[in-house]
């Protein structure tokens, strides 16, 4: 089950109200979200990384205005 790799979070896919989110593909967008994140260790696969919803704010979002219009 995947879990947030975020130091101290125990968010974890299927936890209400909690979206996880992979690591960008960008090399440089990604390396600021592991320093903003605080975390020492990098993890040996960065595919299987993802942070959850709780480490954002709404503004963090960008809205897929097709799925919202067909309630996805």
């Amino acid at each position: 089950m995947p879990v947030c790799f975020a130091p101290e979070c125990s968010s974890y896919q299927g936890h209400p109200g909690i979206t996880l989110h992979h690591l960008p593909k960008d090399e440089k967008l990604r390396a600021i979200w592991l320093s903003r994140i605080r975390r020492a260790d990098q993890p040996a696969d960065l595919e299987n990384v993802r942070l959850c919803s709780a480490h954002f704010t709404p503004a963090d979002f960008e809205v897929d205005l097709r799925s919202h219009l067909v309630g996805k």
